[in-house]
């Protein structure tokens, strides 16, 4: 069963971060997505009055299982939601990370990514996922496989 959980044990978040090929931020938050394995993990920090994910990747080796990092993305925002924080912001790095992004509720900013409204994307389903705006014909629908 694929599972999102928060590390909170220093040499294991540094271990994490290692086998996803990111660099460990100390004080940074840390989750892991799971199943029979790592699968990816994101580092995200409070900044002032939003939340940062500052690193997001895919395990090295495990292949990219985009439901897993769509999951993990969602539950970073979910974790700051429950923080009381009401904004967050991403600037990945590969096209993968930003389509993950854009489908978990993030929407372009200029040069980053930002989610404006945190309790509105909480407040419903996933089937009222919106699909976002200016993403180039982005289409959420696709980016997952079915199983």
């Amino acid at each position: 069963m694929l599972t999102i959980r928060p590390v909170q044990d220093t040499e294991e978040q540094k271990d994490i971060c290692r086998r996803c090929g990111m660099e460990y931020i100390p004080r940074a938050f840390c989750h892991a997505a799971e199943e029979n394995g790592l699968l990816g993990a994101a580092q995200s920090r409070i900044e002032a009055d939003r939340g940062v994910i500052v690193s997001m990747r895919a395990a090295a080796g495990a292949g990219r299982d985009e439901e897993a990092m769509f999951l993990l993305c969602r539950a970073v925002l979910n974790f700051f939601d429950l923080c009381g924080l009401k904004e967050a912001e991403f600037s990945p790095l590969t096209e993968a990370d930003r389509k993950t992004a854009l489908c978990a509720g993030f929407e372009p900013c200029g040069r980053i990514l930002a989610a404006r409204d945190l309790p509105e994307l909480f407040k419903h389903r996933c089937g009222g996922h919106k699909q976002p705006e200016n993403t180039e014909n982005h289409d959420c629908s696709k980016q997952f496989k079915t199983k």
